[in-house]
């Protein structure tokens, strides 16, 4: 997947709050994004399951009055990932993690 696409996609999907993240990468972006915004650290992981799970209880007690930053919790909180983990996944949290243009699904400033 090009992650560009799955950058945008959960950008697009957190406008709304009916959306569902639909893959592995579009959690790794998202968590990235949750990450960044709760000023949460990244532990040490085997896989973006790993990873989300280890992740949740902090994602879980961030509280926010941002609807896409909700959005973004609900969508994580119900994905349920696979156990696959890949090099586009790692580059797709990293890109949440720097992320500088939030919900501009338009515009991604790579650092």
């Amino acid at each position: 997947m090009v992650p560009c696409l799955a950058r945008s996609a959960v950008i697009i999907k957190s406008k709304n709050d009916t959306s569902i993240l639909l893959s592995n990468y579009e959690l790794a972006y998202a968590l990235g994004v949750l990450c960044k915004v709760g000023g949460f650290q990244i532990p040490e992981y085997d896989s973006i399951g790993d990873l989300k799970e280890k992740l949740m209880p902090q994602i879980e007690s961030y509280h926010t009055e941002e609807e896409y930053e909700k959005n973004l919790i609900h969508m994580t909180t119900i994905y349920l990932p696979t156990e696959n983990m890949d090099e586009q996944m790692t580059e797709l949290l990293l890109m949440g993690i720097r992320e500088q243009k939030m919900w501009n699904e338009k515009e991604y400033v790579k650092q």
